[in-house]
């Protein structure tokens, strides 16, 4: 499905393993047991929405869209 090597790049592009922050405090890696979307892992939660069929490609667009929000708001 894929988990793994996301959990490896996550991990790897964020710099921190989980439950740590970021250097500039705007993202913390937490692991779940589940999150009730099997069917289309592997799957993150970013706040309250759940994205599924998360792949490299995706992982990354998502961390864009948040970082650019972050700065947004800050």
């Amino acid at each position: 499905m894929g988990s793994r090597g996301l959990e490896a790049h996550a991990k790897k592009v964020l710099n921190i393993d989980y439950q740590q922050t970021t250097a500039d405090g705007d993202i913390t890696l937490e692991p779940v047991y589940c999150l009730g979307n099997c069917a289309c892992s592997p799957a993150i939660r970013i706040g309250d929405e759940v994205h599924g069929h998360v792949d490299i490609a995706k992982f990354e667009q998502l961390l864009s869209s948040l970082r650019t929000q972050v700065v947004e708001v800050k």
